[in-house]
């Protein structure tokens, strides 16, 4: 599991092979897997593989392009009004988990994805919902282009010690 956290890169550029729907499957049940605060699991998930949609998503801000030529797309959705208290929750950081299990699942079964984020900009919210006709207690979060990657991409290491503190941070 290290391995495909620590090679995962976002991927941009797909072949036109087709995801398997195991694979979608298992991409979905990683998604459901994730942490949620006090268990509310507030995600729905739309997957879309029309390519009309997927080129009307890619217009839905100046980094979606990824969304046209992917192999599908899959749209995270928060129903607040099915599975949320009235008060505030934690939803956009259950929304978050979701998406980052799929990233990973995906990466680990040979595929690419890119998370490319609706919520929280409303102008991006507000044109998701209309294209998908989404009603109002269903707030889109973000979008995921899936597919298989038309290159590798070699991994970035990212640790940097000099970000690790123990004990106290420091104060200088």
């Amino acid at each position: 599991m290290i391995d495909v956290i620590l090679t995962r890169r976002s991927i941009r550029r797909f072949s036109d092979r087709p995801v398997e729907e195991e694979k979608l499957k298992r991409l979905l049940e990683a998604a459901m897997q994730a942490p949620s605060a006090k268990n509310e699991r507030p995600w729905e998930f739309l997957v879309v593989r029309g390519k009309e949609t997927l080129e009307a998503l890619s217009q839905i801000d100046p980094y979606a392009g990824a969304m046209k030529n992917s192999a599908l797309g899959i749209v995270l959705l928060c129903n607040k009004g099915k599975y949320l208290p009235e008060e505030d929750t934690f939803w956009q950081q259950d929304m978050a988990a979701a998406a980052e299990n799929l990233l990973l699942a995906a990466h680990g079964q040979g595929l690419g994805a890119v998370w490319l984020a609706i919520a929280p900009i409303p102008e991006r919210i507000a044109r998701a919902a209309e294209l998908l006709e989404l009603p109002a207690q269903v707030i889109p979060f973000a979008m995921l282009p899936i597919g298989y990657p038309q290159a590798a991409k070699p991994a970035d290491p990212r640790y940097e010690a000099w970000r690790v503190f123990y004990e106290t941070y420091p104060h200088d």
